[in-house]
């Protein structure tokens, strides 16, 4: 005989040893579930206290509140919830008055319910302008946080004068006890707030402070000194428009990420940061209208470590809006050994840019930069970054003859660069495999000869008229900018081209002029693998088939066209336009918008055939659609007369033609009547068609 298997029962939420039969469990937990349920059983009421505050802490305040009213042990957690976060943006929806008399309210209300709070997380973020009702409630506040072991304090007393002077003066005054009462805090943020008249010996050790954020403060140097250097576990620093202090000294090992912007009192850098990763120095001081002025910028004169392994850490290194010295710039870098990234934007360098990189940098950028001169010595970029970006840059001296960039692999220029000859020529960059010129309005001649050149990105550089390719290894080309001819251009069979053509008011050539240079740039890519042409304009994209020419088109295996024509123009006449310039091999696809076209055919796969076909007059007068045409799908809007005439031509003409699919833009359907729908499948099964075999398929 099986014995008996002794397992727990559950009664009256009770854990109890008992008998079961086999088989009894699954009804037993059923039982069980049915008697919670019916006791209104609430698992996050039986939840710890401290597990229940830090539920309770990913809320609002005034929401933490509300929960007071559930049930006496509800009551009970809000009584003692250590953690208080108000923020008077979240009651922005009350109006500009109503914004701040709701926030003081809800301060307020807090206080009320309790005499003696213990509190651990403190964060108040105002809105509007400080008031004598507002400071009150900030010292009742931190008087009962300075008693507790706080842990996390922010206080954002946004003043109105800070927007326009950086640390007007005319801040909250934080208690006088204030630093011996925060020596268990782990983040420290403060904006607008003053420390008051300190001596840096009241600075105790913070043993367990990892962040500090001081934004629009006037902290005296020996303060800020002693606040960084005696956390042991400082992780970041953050200083944002701050004053009162000339030198920065950060000597603190365990800090990691460093980053001063806007403190315009700053001269002087010294740093003892062995384990520093990220460097972020801003000097940013006038916004107006969006823009930085760079004779505003702020000027650092001196950089100082301690020793050789202070910075030996730092891996990306980001300069903006800071004028210095040549030479300042070039200790800066020589101490930085292990660097990876660096971008330096919107900066004055008086003399030369000392470019010292070692060959552990990964990225360059520099972006609206003004120095004499690119580098000292030209073989001090032998071993520089994979990747550079120059954008605005002012030079000097020629950037292809001042600079052998032999371990670039890609390099990108973007806007007004100084070009000699207003040409581009980059024989010092051997390597080089991806060019992207941006917004170079004044290049006018592009010349290229890169046997490991693979990507070639031509963006919006509007006064570019010609250029000398030779780039046997390129994969990709993408042009943006007006209609132009290369002179000279090899590339390779298999390129994949995307061509984006702008409509120009100030193009004065005639029509066949325009044609005539259309056809020319589009030959440069007969043997392309894929070839997008794109425009606001049909006429940028098709030859009309009164110009006597053939098409330029010949071997490439996927032509995308992608336009918008005018309401009179026929969508007939524009397909053969399309297919005048071009012999499809494989695929033709043409999206007009509210019409979609994707043609397949089938030709001759070996290349006698081919080879023959082209050098005859045959190609000149050769019928794609009636010869080779296998398979058509359309997405079409409502049916109308245009797209019905493309149809009717495809089936009346294609005598190959296996498939014909059509189909409904899938977000004009519900706006369109049902009817409609009704009608063109009977249209387009009465259309008559040149073979017989064509499978009609129409997805209503």
């Amino acid at each position: 005989m099986r014995p008996r298997r002794s397992s727990r029962v559950r009664r009256n939420d009770v854990i109890v040893v008992g008998e079961d039969n086999e088989g009894g469990g699954s009804h037993r937990r059923t039982r069980q579930r049915k008697a919670m349920v019916e006791k209104n059983f609430d698992g996050l009421s039986d939840l710890p206290d401290h597990l229940a505050h830090h539920i309770l802490s990913f809320l609002p305040t005034k929401d933490v509140l509300r929960t007071s009213v559930l049930s006496k042990r509800w009551d009970f957690l809000c009584l003692t919830f250590p953690s208080f976060d108000f923020d008077e943006t979240r009651f922005i929806p009350y109006g500009l008055l109503g914004c701040r008399r709701k926030f003081l309210d809800c301060m307020h209300d807090s206080l009320r319910r309790r005499d003696n709070p213990f509190v651990q997380k403190l964060r108040i973020c105002t809105l509007t302008p400080r008031d004598d009702e507002l400071d009150h409630l900030l010292d009742r506040y931190l008087h009962f946080a300075l008693r507790s072991k706080l842990q996390v304090l922010e206080l954002s007393v946004r003043c109105i004068y800070c927007l326009k002077h950086d640390a007007c003066g005319l801040h909250y005054q934080l208690p006088d006890n204030f630093f011996g009462s925060v020596k268990y805090l782990t983040s420290l943020v403060l904006e607008s707030c003053e420390f008051g008249d300190h001596d840096h010996q009241v600075v105790n050790n913070f043993a367990f402070l990892r962040n500090l954020y001081l934004k629009y403060m006037n902290i005296p140097q020996e303060i800020l000194q002693k606040l960084i250097s005696s956390s042991p576990v400082l992780f970041s620093v953050t200083l944002v428009a701050c004053i009162g202090f000339r030198v920065l000294k950060v000597h603190n090992p365990s800090v990691k990420i460093l980053a001063v912007g806007r403190c315009r009192e700053v001269k002087e850098l010294e740093l003892d940061t062995p384990n520093l990763i990220t460097f972020n120095l801003n000097g940013a001081l006038c916004i107006s209208n969006n823009l930085i002025a760079l004779e505003n910028s702020s000027e650092i004169l001196t950089f100082k470590v301690k020793n050789v392994n202070s910075v030996n850490s730092l891996k990306t290194l980001i300069i903006s809006y800071i004028q210095m010295k040549d030479s300042t710039l070039h200790f800066m870098l020589s101490c930085f050994q292990n660097l990876e990234l660096m971008r330096v934007a919107n900066c004055v360098l008086f003399g030369k840019f000392p470019l010292i990189i070692n060959e552990k940098l990964d990225k360059l950028e520099m972006d609206s930069c003004h120095f004499d001169e690119l580098v000292t010595n030209a073989s001090q970029l032998r071993n520089s970054a994979p990747i550079s970006e120059f954008r605005n840059v002012l030079l000097g001296d020629d950037i292809n003859g001042g600079m052998k960039c032999s371990n670039i692999t890609a390099l990108t220029l973007v806007g007004h660069l100084y070009f000699p000859d207003l040409c581009l020529r980059l024989a010092s960059c051997p390597n080089l495999e991806a060019l992207i010129l941006r917004n170079c309005d004044n290049l006018t001649f592009l010349k290229l000869d890169s046997k490991n050149l693979k990507c070639l990105i031509v963006d919006c550089c509007l006064n570019l008229e010609n250029g000398n390719i030779d780039t046997p290894n390129l994969k990709d080309f993408y042009y943006i900018g007006y209609l132009l001819d290369f002179t000279h251009m090899i590339v390779p069979h298999g390129l994949n081209v995307r061509l984006h053509i702008m409509n120009s008011g100030r193009l004065c050539f005639t029509h066949d002029l325009q044609e005539l240079k259309l056809w020319g740039l589009l030959a440069r890519f007969q043997y392309a693998k894929s070839l997008t042409i794109t425009s606001e304009s049909g006429q940028f994209v098709a030859v009309p088939r009164k110009v006597q020419l053939c098409p330029s088109l010949h071997f490439v295996e996927h032509l995308k066209v992608k336009t918008v024509l005018d309401h009179m123009s026929s969508y007939v006449t524009f397909l053969l336009e399309v297919l005048h310039i071009s012999y499809c091999r494989k695929i033709l696809s043409i999206d007009l918008g509210t019409c979609k076209i994707e043609l397949k055919f089938g030709i001759e796969t070996h290349d006698d055939y081919y080879e023959n076909l082209i050098s005859s007059c045959i190609l000149f007068q050769h019928d794609c659609i009636r010869n080779h045409l296998l398979e058509a799908r359309l997405i079409i809007s409502e049916g109308n007369l245009r797209e019905m005439e493309l149809i009717r031509f495809l089936m009346a003409k294609a005598i190959i033609l296996r498939k014909m699919l059509v189909s409904f833009i899938p977000e004009l359907r519900p706006a369109v009547d049902p009817l409609l729908f009704s009608r063109a499948h009977r249209i387009l099964k009465s259309f008559p068609k040149a073979s017989q075999l064509v499978q009609v398929i129409v997805d209503i």
